[in-house]
């Protein structure tokens, strides 16, 4: 099997959730091919999403050194960072994936989330808008409106989860980050309001909801978000 044909089928069994597998044939062709980015940087994804960010984060630093001129590789790397609590260090990985590909909507959404976690709202804000103008992705909007809501601009913010709910009306990990978005607002009785009206024309299944509300439960959530996915699970789940 040629490399691009055993990488695709990597990625087959990484986008299936079969991480341990995944893991395993990596490594397989890593210990075959040690100086391969994109198995570095694979595994680096495997485990990032098995949870182990600090491990992941090794990957990506590897895959780096290997190929400096990647951004994928390190806005990989900035992810990393920002999941182990470092946005300063993650920053500056998204400032050199920016500057090899300023096109790219997601870094400029990765640098927004890190000013976000440093407090700098008013210049998450301006990058959010720089990725929703690159790039049409209801993440962007949704993140941009807990931006708002932290300075008390709450029309803003209630504007920006509009357009989200538009965009990904059938996503169900979108329609839980609105309930969320919409407590800290305390807007919580319209958010489920909307939600029960997209659950019963079908734009979102309630299986699907769920399991993104229970997804959600492992997250690092505030008080009020916390409360909110409980009464979600309780209106919809039980």
């Amino acid at each position: 099997m040629g490399e691009g044909a055993e990488l695709e089928e990597l990625m087959v069994m990484y986008r299936e959730g079969r991480l341990e597998d995944a893991l395993r044939e990596v490594d397989k062709a890593i210990e075959r091919q040690p100086r391969n980015a994109a198995y570095h940087n694979l595994k680096g994804a495997i485990l990032r999403r098995m949870g182990r960010p600090g491990d992941a984060l090794a990957e990506f630093e590897e895959a780096a050194s290997i190929n400096p001129n990647n951004p994928a590789y390190l806005f990989n790397e900035a992810n990393a960072l920002l999941d182990l609590g470092r946005p300063e260090d993650a920053l500056e990985k998204y400032d050199a994936a920016i500057k090899l590909d300023p096109r790219d909507p997601d870094y400029r959404y990765g640098r927004a989330n890190a000013l976000y976690a440093l407090g700098r709202y008013d210049e998450a804000i301006k990058e959010y808008d720089e990725a929703i103008k690159l790039g049409s992705n209801p993440y962007y909007r949704i993140n941009k409106a807990f931006a708002l809501a932290k300075l008390g601009r709450t029309s803003e913010a209630v504007d920006e989860l509009e357009k989200a709910v538009k965009q990904g009306r059938r996503d169900p990990v979108v329609w839980v980050n609105y309930v969320e978005a919409m407590s800290v607002l305390w807007r919580r009785d319209e958010a489920m309001r909307r939600v029960r009206q997209a659950v019963d024309d079908g734009s979102v299944k309630r299986e699907a909801l769920c399991s993104a509300a229970r997804s959600a439960e492992s997250t690092q959530l505030s008080m009020d978000e916390e409360s909110a996915i409980r009464e979600l699970e309780e209106s919809f789940c039980s």
